[in-house]
């Protein structure tokens, strides 16, 4: 996509949500963390203008966060990790498994930029959500 949009067309692109993902994963295969991090906040922006129920949001503040963690920026990712885990709250409730993939992965961050103590809560009430999935199969 990169190749053929200039960025004024890439910034109004709306982009489905399974060629973001692929559009971003080439991006970071190929090194270019720019153009990752381009489409995934322009992907925000337009997902915060549709509503906040739209399901690129969580999807793309998650892959932003993920992306921030390759590149050691701890703190962006903490702060879109808290985001995302409130947004995946909102949008699937509290006890959805992919609020569990948020609580595990802000867990991780907070061990890295906080210490054990901060992180053990979080850690635990991922833990718990995980729980209640195996007993309900």
């Amino acid at each position: 996509m990169s190749k053929t949009l200039g960025i004024s067309q890439l910034d109004k692109q709306t982009i489905p949500l399974d060629r973001l993902d692929r559009e971003v994963t080439e991006s970071c295969a190929a090194g270019d963390y720019v153009l990752a991090e381009r489409l995934l906040n322009n992907a925000i922006r337009q997902a915060e203008d549709y509503g906040k129920l739209d399901p690129r949001l969580p999807f793309a503040i998650h892959s932003l966060a993920a992306l921030y963690c390759t590149q050691r920026r701890y703190q962006d990712a903490e702060r879109l990790y808290w985001q995302g885990l409130v947004t995946r709250e909102k949008i699937l409730g509290p006890d959805h498994p992919d609020v569990a993939d948020s609580l595990e992965r802000l867990a991780v961050i907070l061990r890295e930029t906080k210490g054990k103590n901060e992180a053990m809560y979080v850690a635990f009430r991922a833990q718990t959500l995980a729980s209640h999935r195996k007993a309900k199969v």
